[in-house]
């Protein structure tokens, strides 16, 4: 039987390095059964959160945009696999007014479970790919916790990050060989690892 993968194309770029990331490592996911979906926040006509905290009254967003279907698709997909640039240490803007319009899951998850409950099912597992130009020990510490929330709010376990530095230009994660082995590798541990 198949399971759904949802991959998130967080760069606003086409053909960019954490595109290529994740190019590399659904392979392995396709090998095991996972059918693949995509969405590209920045085509998906998701608007800004308005930060007016109606989806903790009512466990839905007041706006009628893109992200129903997209969070639609989030809650029902077995792995969701989100690859992003790194951007000032963070999440570009569009990668990130997705997440953020994810208050709306997650007030859905924490003031209406049994409704959360219909829509999402336990065993589900979020992994995250960043590739980032800098050489900084900490590029990737503020998106680690992005995620950490992230994949809480869409009711799946953050089981892991797959990290790369020194990815200045476009096309940098392909023109090393060893970046791909090293992705195509770290995807069959994943795959293994929620086997189990």
């Amino acid at each position: 039987m198949s399971k759904t993968l949802v991959a998130i194309y967080g760069s606003p770029r086409k053909g960019g390095n954490s595109s290529d990331l994740l190019e590399a490592v659904l392979p392995a996911f396709e090998s095991a059964g996972y059918v693949p979906e995509f969405i590209h926040p920045g085509r998906a006509g998701i608007n800004a959160c308005l930060g007016c905290l109606m989806c903790e009254k009512t466990g839905e967003c007041v706006q009628k945009d893109g992200m129903a279907e997209v969070g639609t698709r989030l809650l029902a997909a077995d792995v969701i696999l989100f690859a992003t640039p790194a951007y000032f240490y963070s999440l570009p803007g569009s990668a990130k007014i997705l997440v953020d319009r994810c208050q709306a899951l997650w007030a859905l998850k924490y003031r209406f479970p049994e409704r959360f409950a219909k829509l999402s099912r336990p065993g589900r597992f979020g992994f995250a790919l960043g590739a980032g130009a800098t050489r900084g020990k900490r590029l990737f510490e503020g998106m680690r916790l992005t995620f950490r929330y992230f994949f809480d709010a869409v009711g799946a376990e953050f089981f892991d990050m797959l990290e790369f530095r020194k990815l200045e230009n476009p096309g940098d994660f392909r023109s090393n060989p060893e970046n791909a082995r090293k992705a195509n590798e770290w995807a069959l541990k994943a795959v293994e690892s929620i086997r189990q």
